[in-house]
């Protein structure tokens, strides 16, 4: 994936998460994005087998990162291939703007609120991606509020597209819920997830 000429956001910092075989992205612009490292390994034919040795940030512009392998590929991710940005001077839809929330919500563990199914729902976001539908997705873990199955707690997952008065409340949790995975089977592709507990 070369980094190319295009007029990008420049990236503060990359790490390999080990435990969760995933690549932790932060941008300038305060946005974080996890990225899974089979996605990058596909899209850049490493070998299945081989493992990260270290990772390294492009140097003049930081519009995307080296991924070296013990086996002696590297991986070259561009910005772009971690995140699309809309033309300079179109206004942001809806759903970009929901998204900017959501994804801030799950990088600063920030509590969310909005209307679903007519019912206000408080939620701790958990991940953010594609659904296997196609479908920008949440899972998050409801703690207050309304449900068609009368279930007001627990890990649901919830359609952007169908959030109604979507608003950060601006209340810290503490951290990943027990039931949340880094690999959601909902979705196709994780873009943003909170990351889970070191294993002691």
């Amino acid at each position: 994936m070369p980094f190319g000429t295009a007029k990008g956001v420049a990236l503060r910092n990359v790490k390999y998460l080990q435990w969760e075989d995933a690549f932790e992205v932060d941008f300038e612009d305060g946005l974080s994005f996890l990225e899974p490292h089979a996605t990058i390994g596909k899209a850049n034919k490493i070998y299945e087998k081989a493992n990260v040795q270290s990772v390294e940030l492009e140097g003049d512009f930081r519009h995307g990162f080296f991924v070296h392998y013990d086996n002696g590929q590297t991986a070259e991710v561009s910005w772009s291939f971690i995140r699309e940005l809309p033309p300079k001077g179109n206004s942001k839809s809806l759903l970009d703007e929901m998204e900017t929330t959501v994804i801030s919500g799950i990088k600063n563990k920030h509590v969310l609120s909005f209307f679903y199914d007519d019912a206000l729902r408080t939620v701790e976001p958990q991940a953010y991606g594609i659904s296997t539908a196609g479908h920008p997705v949440l899972r998050g873990y409801q703690i207050a509020g309304g449900s068609k199955s009368d279930q007001t707690i627990g890990l649901r997952l919830y359609e952007l597209a169908k959030m109604e008065g979507l608003r950060d409340t601006k209340k810290r949790f503490a951290k990943a819920r027990p039931q949340h995975k880094s690999k959601d089977s909902a979705m196709s592709r994780v873009i943003a997830s909170v990351p889970l507990p070191k294993a002691a």
